[in-house]
């Protein structure tokens, strides 16, 4: 490490803007699929009653968000390259009292607020709307939104404030927020996760019960054994794995006081809108599929109080939609039809044909 901690510092910003630039790469690609999710066909033509309001607001929010760090952080980096001397340069990115910089800061940790906050609705979902699942990590949250309060003010008062590591005030409420942070989304991630798994165990009952049976082709059976990576990676997205990591790598480095952690919450911004699409990608309204399909997947909606999973071989032995390869049995109640009422082969009335021929 460099004798002069400004060069070390000003390296950091250099690759903070390089990682920031590939996630929001990354990030404008998610938001061109969700654009089918938030604005479907059938809601245009119903009106606007119709669409999920929340939802777009907070995807607006966070496109504005990760918009503006980046262009923020070019701009910072732009300015220091015409500096000659680095001191000053360095203090161009660290200064609180710039508009520029605290603005920066104070939209990252609220956008991080925003996303724990649909991450624990998004668990009182999944866990049918049940508010004492979610009881320990609203309080929590609650106490972050308090030391975000704190965090900002401080921010705010200072004349003149060097960093995020200018007091031991500043040190000891940014360590807290980031701590309670970090709480929330491995108690939300590790409850969305067994609650995944908790699905897919009963999924795997299931099929294990349909394998016993001759009913089941072949082809299905392999497509069954070979849904762990897809399991998988449904577990990342829905219970928001990546933000949480993130969170963790950004509490770290702040307690430990590291230059590094600059990079990491810009990275951080790129990470939390990324997550948010993948959510809405993943859960959006898809076309009817095959059963072949359906038994590779995990049903994403876990609100549904009904005893069969959707997608699950249940659905598949049992079907709601008329198959036409499956033989109809008629049962004794069913009423016989006259033979001069209907074509033996097909159902359709003979007098339809006679009088297409006439």
């Amino acid at each position: 490490m460099d004798s002069d901690p400004e060069p070390s510092f000003l390296r950091v910003q250099v690759w903070g803007l390089f990682l920031e630039s590939i996630g929001f790469g990354v990030y404008l690609v998610t938001c061109g699929f969700c654009y089918r999710a938030l604005f479907p066909t059938a809601s245009r033509h119903r009106g606007l009653s119709e669409m999920n309001w929340s939802t777009i607001v907070i995807f607006l929010i966070f496109l504005a968000k990760t918009t503006s760090s980046l262009g923020i952080h070019l701009f910072l980096n732009l300015e220091s390259a015409t500096t000659a001397n680095r001191v000053v340069a360095a203090n161009q990115f660290r200064d609180g009292s710039r508009p520029i910089n605290m603005s920066k800061y104070n939209t990252s940790i609220l956008q991080t607020v925003i996303a724990s906050a649909f991450f624990i609705y998004r668990c009182w979902l999944v866990y049918h709307r049940s508010w004492l699942t979610i009881a320990l990590p609203l309080l929590l949250w609650l106490g972050a939104v308090a030391l975000m309060g704190f965090d900002i003010h401080l921010y705010d008062t200072a004349l003149s404030t060097i960093g995020l590591f200018s007091s031991s005030r500043a040190q000891a409420f940014g360590s807290a927020f980031w701590a309670v942070i970090t709480a929330i989304n491995v108690i939300i991630t590790a409850q969305i996760a067994y609650r995944i798994c908790q699905v897919d165990h009963y999924k795997s009952r299931s099929d294990v019960q349909l394998h016993s049976s001759d009913s089941l082709p072949t082809k299905t059976k392999a497509v069954v054994t070979c849904s762990s990576s897809k399991f998988a990676i449904h577990t990342v997205i829905e219970s928001g794995m990546m933000y949480t990591a993130m969170t963790v790598l950004v509490f770290v480095l702040f307690v430990t006081k590291s230059v590094a952690v600059y990079a990491a919450i810009d990275g951080l911004v790129q990470i939390i809108g990324i997550s948010f699409n993948l959510v809405i990608i993943y859960n959006q309204p898809r076309p009817q599929r095959s059963s072949l399909d359906e038994l590779n997947s995990v049903p994403l909606q876990f609100t549904s109080t009904n005893s069969s999973v959707p997608g699950s071989a249940i659905e598949f032995a049992y079907p709601k939609h008329f198959n036409p390869r499956r033989k109809n049995k008629t049962t004794p109640t069913e009423p016989v039809k006259e033979d001069g009422d209907l074509s033996p082969d097909t159902g359709i009335p003979k007098n339809h044909s006679q009088q297409s021929i006439r």
